[in-house]
């Protein structure tokens, strides 16, 4: 038994406050490349003063995007709230196996194993 997880993962947050998601580019699972535009941000319509320009949220590296949940049109960014992407990094996983420990004793380095996800 194990459990699959990111080898290498990316969170996602915008670089300023006071931002809401306008538009979001990408669907969960979806490859993307390094600079990639992942959403966009805008002032709220309540905010008194200048219009901000949109601000575009770019992945920082290639793989695989994880969009959560809370990702949604019109919801506030933040930069200190959960992150808005996950991007597993080239799209690497790693098993994280329970083994018994009888058997931890016959596995080298480099073995061939085969997986099943169920």
């Amino acid at each position: 038994n194990g459990v699959l997880v990111p080898r290498e993962e990316v969170l996602v947050r915008p670089e300023r406050e006071g931002q809401r998601i306008t538009q979001v580019m990408v669907e969960d699972g979806e490859a993307v490349g390094k600079g990639q535009t992942l959403a966009r941000l805008g002032t709220p319509d309540i905010q008194q003063g200048p219009a901000q320009t949109p601000t575009a949220v770019v992945a920082p590296a290639a793989g695989i995007v994880v969009v959560p949940r809370s990702t949604a049109i019109g919801i506030m960014a933040s930069e200190r709230g959960e992150p808005l992407f996950r991007i597993i990094v080239r799209g690497e996983m790693e098993l994280l196996a329970d083994i018994p420990g009888p058997r931890i004793s016959v596995l080298r380095v480099s073995q061939s194993a085969k997986v099943d996800i169920v």
